[in-house]
């Protein structure tokens, strides 16, 4: 079993290899590389990481089509995997998120960016585990429930409409339940801002499922998002005071329960 999580990077320059070991050895992260995509895969397939962090562009075997690979391994699937983008376009991305990627981060990219990114990746492998373990998952991961107004405004994919506003059915560390007026598609990326008691907090998210409209008022579309960052270390503060504020708050009623 092992006592830090382990990082699997995968790109084909040395420098970015060696910033990576040297930002996540800094927080006791064990790091493995690889200098392309089928060394990756392989590497990946034997060491099993916590995290995969993929470049697109490397010869024979690019980040992409590594990334499908992984996906269809039964072993590897559930792994949260972070690609390394050329660029921060919305078609760089939309095509990594369909490859089966969960983050994308451009390059090149800033240490600190870099590392709460990694930190959100490696807290959703928990919150997120393989369905075998859905027991631990409920445990470990609670979601609240909290009426806040939300805005979401889609930065990319096929939305007909590209703000829109509603209100969270309830939160958790990576994500939260939301209604909103339409149906935006699954893996729309978006901004997400919640007027929340600690303040207003801005997050890039991604649409991971959706209701249907019929049958439920206008502006009842059910959503679940999933957070892949907050826009600033401040919004990351105040998302992490409002969670341990509903946490205590759900303590004290359920000890008033007793």
């Amino acid at each position: 079993m092992r006592v830090n999580p382990l990082v699997l990077v995968v790109d084909d320059d040395e420098r970015v290899l060696e910033l990576a070991r040297e930002i996540l050895g800094s927080r006791e992260i064990e790091v493995v590389t690889a200098s392309n995509g089928s060394e990756g895969v392989e590497l990946a397939r034997e060491r099993r990481p916590d995290l995969i962090i993929l470049d697109v562009m490397m010869p024979g075997l690019d980040g992409y089509k590594a990334c499908a690979l992984l996906k269809e391994d039964p072993h590897l699937k559930a792994t949260p995997i972070l690609m390394f983008t050329a660029s921060d376009g919305i078609k760089f991305n939309e095509q990594a998120f369909r490859a089966g990627a969960a983050f994308c981060l451009s390059k090149p990219f800033d240490a600190r960016r870099f590392l709460s990114i990694v930190e959100l990746a490696l807290s959703q492998a928990r919150i997120f585990p393989h369905r075998a373990e859905a027991e631990r998952r409920q445990r470990n991961f609670r979601r609240y429930f909290a009426r806040y107004p939300v805005t979401a405004r889609a930065t990319g994919g096929t939305a007909r409409r590209r703000e829109a506003g509603g209100f969270t059915g309830n939160v958790s560390a990576g994500g939260l339940f939301c209604t909103l007026p339409e149906r935006f598609p699954v893996m729309t990326p978006i901004l997400v801002r919640v007027e929340t008691p600690a303040g207003p907090v801005a997050v890039s998210a991604t649409v991971s499922w959706c209701g249907s409209s019929s049958g439920r008022r206008p502006g009842d579309v059910p959503h679940g998002l999933r957070i892949l960052q907050a826009q600033t270390p401040e919004d990351a503060a105040r998302w992490t005071r409002l969670l341990q504020g509903l946490a205590e708050t759900a303590v004290a009623e359920g000890e008033g329960e007793a």
